[in-house]
């Protein structure tokens, strides 16, 4: 009984020593053979990045008891980068998240702000400043441009400086801004002075009478002026005189001529008298308006003319350039010019003048457009004239002092094969070197713009007959076109040139010189030729 008993105690301690064994060698396993899981993101955790910049995923490494098994990794989440906002990426392993990172899509780019025409502006005091914007356009809201805001005011009644602020700001607010100076200058006043002449030891100034010589005709000779003039039919001139130099006069019965040198003057103010034998009087102007000769460049002085009290009054100075460049941008406002169904003329001509300037100015010159915006542009002379006369005597007035001047047309005819390149300069235009060799530059474009370049031509007022110039001819019938006739006859200036650079009313003329931008291959031709011009004078 008792070694029965000794045999049970001894079979419960093996059965308990077998499950403590058991229990040892579980917990063994469950606790020191548990598999270890070691997962690493490369890269930051958190990651922000520019809107519609590429996402690149750095990576991850995932360990099972130091075996690399990466590739059973599951990403779960994906992110748009032309959203903005932020996104999750988790990393799971058998549905189990191991790691996660955020990525923040954000916009810090400013919106791009381009003023439309020209940084700087220049107004004549009383003419219309019109506001010509801006674009804003913003690289995650797209087209912002009527979100601008535009600060500032300009006074044409007042001379000065003026700047028009333009501000963006985009959804993610970010800001730009740019801004446009606008300078008002003193409106052109023509130069009058009245001139007081002691005539005959008086010192009251005579009055004109019946007997006096009349001026008929005057014009510009290389050296001076030619005068024209009658006197009372019992009155027979002798001679005439600037003030108190004689010079001879050619006389039949009461009718006078004569040649007038300036280059012999010193600078000062005269006034024409007509002689006889025993007195003299101021000449009475009995010119038309387009016939009162204003200003030239007569030698080396330039010499300037007003009719003040109806006389016939001349002040002598220095020649002197006042600009290097004018740009007459043909028709604006409501003178559309020629037109077809994409463009109107009036806004070709503006954009390739800006072009161009803008080209003379970064290269240091003094650059004067007629206008910078979609009005009609400046004007001088009375206002009893049209004003396309009005513009062709402001381009005569300041083309004297100024070394070139051309103005930049779009032709169009109703002939629809038209077609080309064209300059028309004044008819008694000597020196067209610089024209030719443009015009030659023009017709040896050979890419795929090429261009066709007709001639160099001038035209009679007459019949409208076109005369070749392309080998530098030079012609003196009348000017047909009121922008060479009206500044070679009342100013002297024969050198303004006339560039007709397409014919808008052939389409295919006009989408090879426009939408392929043979326009801007021109331009750099005659930038490049006038450049070299005025460089050399």
């Amino acid at each position: 009984m008792k070694n029965n008993k000794i045999l049970k105690i001894i079979g419960i301690s093996l059965v308990s020593i077998t499950i403590l064994s058991l229990l040892l060698v579980g917990a063994y396993f469950l606790f020191l053979k548990q598999d270890k899981y070691d997962f690493k993101l490369k890269g930051k955790e958190e990651v922000i990045i520019e809107v519609f910049d590429k996402y690149e995923e750095k990576g991850y490494k995932f360990f099972i008891n130091k075996q690399d098994v990466s590739n059973k990794i599951i990403v779960k989440g994906s992110v748009n980068t032309g959203v903005i906002g932020k996104y999750e990426l988790s990393y799971i392993y058998e549905d189990k998240v191991y790691g996660k990172r955020i990525i923040e899509v954000v916009d810090t780019k400013k919106p791009e702000i381009t003023l439309k025409g020209e940084k700087e502006i220049s107004l004549i005091e009383t003419s219309k400043y019109n506001e010509l914007g801006a674009l804003a356009i913003d690289n995650y809201d797209g087209d912002i441009t009527d979100k601008i805001i535009i600060e500032g005011k300009v006074d044409t009644n007042k001379v000065g400086e003026y700047t028009i602020k333009y501000k963006i700001e985009d959804s993610s607010n970010n800001k730009n801004e740019v801004s446009r100076k606008i300078k008002v200058t003193e409106k052109p006043k023509e130069i009058v002075k009245n001139i007081i002449v002691e005539d005959n030891k008086s010192s009251i100034p005579q009055v004109p009478t019946q007997k006096s010589g009349e001026v008929n005709n005057i014009t510009f000779t290389q050296n001076g002026i030619h005068v024209e003039g009658c006197t009372s039919e019992n009155i027979k001139p002798t001679s005439v005189s600037l003030n108190n130099k004689l010079f001879r006069a050619e006389v039949t019965n009461n009718c006078y001529k004569s040649d007038i040198d300036l280059t012999t003057l010193e600078n000062g103010d005269y006034t024409l008298y007509i002689n006889n034998n025993d007195h003299y009087e101021k000449a009475i102007n009995k010119l038309d308006t387009m016939l009162q000769i204003k200003r030239g460049k007569v030698g080396n002085k330039l010499v300037t003319f007003d009719y003040t009290n109806n006389n016939v009054n001349i002040n002598i100075s220095d020649f002197y350039y006042e600009y290097d460049v004018i740009i007459d941008v043909g028709h604006g406002g409501s003178d559309t010019g020629a037109t077809n169904i994409y463009i109107a003329e009036k806004d070709m001509n503006l954009k390739v003048s800006l072009y161009e300037k803008q080209k003379f100015e970064e290269a240091g010159l003094k650059v004067l457009m007629i206008r910078t915006d979609d009005s009609y542009g400046s004007g001088m002379g009375p206002t009893s004239l049209k004003a396309l006369n009005r513009r062709a005597y402001y381009m005569g007035y300041y083309g004297v002092a100024s070394k070139v001047i051309y103005s930049n047309h779009h032709n169009a005819s109703s002939n629809s094969k038209a077609s080309g390149f064209e300059i028309y300069a004044t008819n008694q235009m000597s020196d067209l070197s610089t024209e030719i060799n443009i015009f030659n530059a023009v017709s040896g474009i050979k890419d795929t713009t090429k261009i066709k370049a007709n001639a160099i031509y001038g035209r009679d007022y007459e019949s409208g007959s076109l005369l070749n110039k392309t080998s530098g001819n030079v012609y003196n019938n009348k000017n047909y076109y009121a922008i060479h006739r009206i500044p070679s006859e009342l100013f002297n200036l024969n050198k303004v040139v006339i560039y007709e650079s397409c014919y808008i009313s052939n389409i295919d003329d006009f989408i090879n010189y426009w939408n392929n931008e043979a326009w801007k291959k021109i331009s750099d031709i005659k930038v490049e030729n006038y450049i070299k011009k005025i460089k050399s004078m």
